[in-house]
């Protein structure tokens, strides 16, 4: 569940060891036999949005992700990883997901149309998901927000979400097989302009008067790029960009209002690059597209 931040699984394991030493040597559970329990708990689950009931199946469904969680935990820790194990939780993962979206469908929350086109979704960014290392892990969990959202719109995200990573992923697979070395270069630079961003952003609120440094910074910027591309389908980033600022400032124990400060001096800058760019190619397309001179023509003999 944490191969894409083994520091963070290892982390947890540790926190959560006894429970790991009791399923495992108290109870004799392997951690297919886990997955298998997380497997029949979603399916549970499924049934009980099915049946409509909406709040059973959310629990149901949180017991079924900790399991999931569980089942790496116990490889991890009684060094049990093998790839059999790897694919066995990838494909109960994903029919879980599947059985959970249905009963969503079947249950009257949402179409089966839409639930169907969230799972293809799912199922195309699992066929890649080991080479490009890019799963932005909205899928089942997307469904606990539906306390506050309309589950149309909920699977909606789930669907262009995971289409969307599906696609980019594509990209970085080629990328970085055609050319390893210009992906890394191209890594380490976005690396190190994020942390130029946060220099800016600690010199903006300088600039009103107030300090912070560089780490409240970096933590602040970075929660906000989270947010930022957790929210790509908002129109140019429009009022996404702004509240996170002002969540994250008062989050952080300051002012929100200078965050908001904040977010729309970078949203000045990002107008003047973007005009800056657009004058550039004005310019130089204005230059292309003036006539040469015609060649002379040779006298008729």
């Amino acid at each position: 569940m944490y191969e894409f931040a083994p520091v963070l699984g290892s982390a947890l394991d540790r926190g959560i060891r006894p429970v790991l030493r009791w399923l495992h040597v108290t109870l004799g559970l392997s951690p297919d036999q886990v997955t298998w329990a997380s497997f029949v708990v979603s399916v549970a689950s499924g049934v009980a949005f099915a049946i409509g009931h909406v709040p059973l199946g959310l629990v149901l469904m949180a017991v079924g992700q900790i399991l999931d969680g569980l089942d790496g935990g116990i490889a991890r820790q009684y060094g049990l990883i093998s790839e059999a194990g790897h694919r066995l939780d990838t494909r109960l993962d994903r029919a879980s997901e599947i059985a959970i979206f249905l009963g969503c469908a079947a249950g009257g929350l949402v179409s089966f149309r839409l639930a169907v086109l969230a799972s293809v979704a799912v199922l195309l960014l699992t066929t890649i998901v080991d080479r490009s290392r890019l799963d932005p892990g909205v899928k089942r969990f997307a469904l606990y927000f539906g306390i506050w959202a309309p589950y149309p719109l909920i699977f909606s995200i789930v669907f262009a979400v995971n289409l969307a990573a599906y696609v980019v992923g594509l990209l970085i697979i080629d990328f970085y097989h055609r050319s390893p070395r210009r992906f890394v270069q191209a890594i380490a630079l976005e690396y190190l302009s994020r942390c130029l961003f946060m220099v800016e952003l600690v010199l903006i609120v300088a600039s009103l008067g107030f300090g912070i440094d560089y780490l409240r910074a970096f933590s602040i910027g970075g929660l906000e790029a989270i947010l930022s591309n957790a929210l790509f389908f908002v129109p140019f980033e429009v009022g996404a960009r702004e509240g996170a600022f002002f969540l994250l400032f008062k989050l952080f124990g300051m002012d929100p209002q200078v965050g908001l400060y904040a977010s729309i001096v970078g949203r000045v800058r990002d107008f003047a690059w973007i005009a800056a760019g657009l004058i550039l190619i004005w310019v130089t397309g204005s230059r292309e597209a003036a006539p040469s001179a015609a060649p002379p023509v040779a006298p008729r003999a």
